[in-house]
């Protein structure tokens, strides 16, 4: 559970911890305190335990706009206890928008997505059964999902197609991964790693999927190298994923273009300069997306854009032109 606060003011590190005095907390209940909206909402859902204070704590907490709550919930280091408020907050309201935001943030528990699978309208669980991998790495979501009577028919039928691929034994078998040099280079000398290639290789899809969500490194590091396109998505979706190991993904050139373009879409990955740099000098990635990459580059690493030859000719133009229009500056 992550007990930490997004914010770092030291007036709502003392509410949060229990250790304010009560003029701060009067001044909090009257929203006399410079907080930002967002620093008003971790204040307040931690003052939910007050009982003097509860109702109008739950007033102020209403009306703290949608927007702010959005922007929380999809942190990475967004507190548990008040994404949990949110959680309910938005199922007793329905609020579709605000749910499937919080669906994004892959690093909240399981208890999350498995309340709204159970307490979820129809809406909600269509929009969860869109993505199979938590569903996979997790069955008992799609236990809760199929036990709420809000189910819808499409959404049934989805689960059940689910069920069939990854759990169904008679509908095919998990390829090996072949011990390539790719994989002699990844395992080196270690014997353990290689008794992890083979336990991996006995594995069903389903299996592997479910290692991707809580395996440590080197079984991420191996199970990208699969054949299945949903084993390694469930890589890069996996919590675990270090940006270190995001790095060295978009630097394998080895890699499909369909899994390089989810390293691409990432924003929180894509806010490091080192992925950033990968990508760009990666063939595979999308050019629409590294053209957007290119504006971020230092000069020294356009200048070898320029003259990198894996790199697209039209990747490689745009850098040309970029230094040129940064000397003419």
């Amino acid at each position: 559970m992550n007990e930490g606060i997004v914010s770092k003011n030291p007036q709502v590190l003392k509410i949060v911890h229990g250790k304010a005095n009560w003029e701060l907390l009067t001044m909090l209940m009257n929203q006399e305190i410079g907080f930002t909206p967002e620093e008003y909402l971790e204040s307040l859902v931690f003052v939910l335990a007050y009982n003097d204070l509860r109702n109008k704590a739950l007033v102020i907490l209403e009306n703290i706009t949608e927007a702010v709550k959005k922007t929380y919930v999809v942190k990475r280091d967004a507190n548990e206890r008040v994404c949990r408020y949110i959680l309910d907050e938005a199922l007793i309201s329905g609020n579709f928008s605000l749910l499937s935001v919080l669906l994004q943030n892959k690093w909240l528990p399981d208890e999350f997505m498995l309340k709204m699978a159970e307490k979820g309208d129809g809406e909600l669980l269509a929009y969860i059964v869109l993505n199979p991998l938590p569903l996979v790495a997790n069955p008992e979501i799609m236990e809760k999902m199929a036990a709420n009577p809000r189910i819808t028919p499409e959404a049934k039928v989805k689960l059940a197609e689910i069920q069939e691929i990854f759990f169904d034994k008679t509908k095919g078998e998990s390829q090996e991964i072949p011990f390539n040099d790719d994989i002699a280079v990844l395992l080196g000398d270690n014997k353990e790693h290689l008794t992890t290639l083979q336990r991996i290789n006995r594995m069903s899809i389903a299996e592997k999927i479910q290692l991707a969500f809580k395996a440590g490194k080197t079984e991420r590091l191996i199970l990208m190298k699969d054949a299945n396109r949903m084993v390694q998505s469930s890589v890069i979706e996996s919590p675990k994923l270090s940006e270190d190991e995001v790095i060295g993904f978009a630097n394998d050139r080895s890699i499909p273009g369909e899994i390089i373009g989810k390293i691409a879409e990432n924003r929180d990955w894509t806010k490091n300069y080192a992925v950033v740099m990968a990508l760009v000098q990666n063939p595979k990635v999308p050019v629409s997306r590294a053209v957007s990459f290119i504006k971020q580059l230092h000069e020294r690493d356009l200048r070898i854009i320029t003259l990198d030859k894996n790199v697209s000719p039209v990747i490689r133009q745009l850098a040309v032109n970029f230094l040129k229009s940064r000397e003419q500056r």
